[in-house]
């Protein structure tokens, strides 16, 4: 049996239970966002694959290091027919779990984070959030149906846009826009920009990132801003693949 134990320590498993669903033939994981203080704003994103009878992680799996609070949100970003950016809002009830706000019920296993799919987290207070399921062994690849979507790596690993294991079909300008909050709590984002033929960039800076340029840590998502989400692509190596045999 492997493991594969990212960004948490040994005590984590007494305080969240997750010791028995670990135990498994398959290759699985667990990860927890890093936390910056001010960072009650950030987007989490879906890096596991759910070994259970869902093909996603349910809201109600994820585990908060310092516990959820009544009242905080996830909200999942899409584009309407007229292109504007709307929210589908889930709301953290104490003693019930997360709830949908706009029918004011509990969603149960209902709800949860697709591989690679990413989602506004919003608290109060900064949070670090846990989750866990298997680590996929092959490649992923991520596509687009809209214009502005919220992603993050498939894969519970800091996410370098211009590393090796990563290969891009994406057009001239796309954007990636990482969020982070500064010391008046106004959103603010990281910004860089796709140039054909020599990768991302720095938009701020122009300058092209490094291959093992970090922009989102483990855990974590980003925008997509695109034009032409039908032509736009990304792959990524699985940090876990089997070895190639020469």
């Amino acid at each position: 049996m492997k493991k594969l134990m990212i960004a948490a320590t040994a005590a984590l498993w007494a305080t969240v239970g997750l010791a028995a669903a670990l135990e498994s033939a398959n290759i699985v994981g667990y990860v927890t966002t890093d936390k910056v203080d001010s960072d009650n704003w950030t987007f989490i994103g879906g890096c596991f694959e759910n070994l259970g009878a869902n093909d996603f992680i349910p809201l109600n799996s994820l585990v908060c290091v310092e516990g959820f609070e009544d009242g905080d949100q996830i909200q999942k970003a899409h584009v309407d027919q007229y292109g504007i950016v709307s929210f589908k809002v889930y709301e953290y009830w104490l003693g019930d779990g997360w709830a949908d706000q706009d029918l004011m019920d509990v969603v149960g296993d209902d709800v949860g984070f697709s591989l690679g799919e990413a989602a506004w987290f919003i608290s109060g207070t900064a949070k670090q959030i846990t989750t866990a399921g298997g680590v996929k062994k092959t490649p992923h690849t991520h596509t687009f149906n809209q214009t502005w979507s919220v992603v993050s790596s498939a894969f519970p690993i800091n996410f370098c846009p211009n590393s090796a294991d990563v290969s891009w079909a994406a057009q001239d300008g796309d954007q990636i826009q990482v969020p982070w909050v500064d010391d008046y709590g106004i959103v603010q984002f990281n910004a860089y920009e796709y140039w054909t033929g020599e990768g991302w960039a720095d938009s701020a800076a122009m300058e092209l990132l490094d291959a093992d340029s970090v922009i989102t840590t483990a855990g974590k998502g980003f925008w997509y801003i695109t034009s032409n989400p039908a032509d736009v692509s990304f792959a990524e190596v699985s940090p876990i693949a089997d070895p190639v045999t020469p």
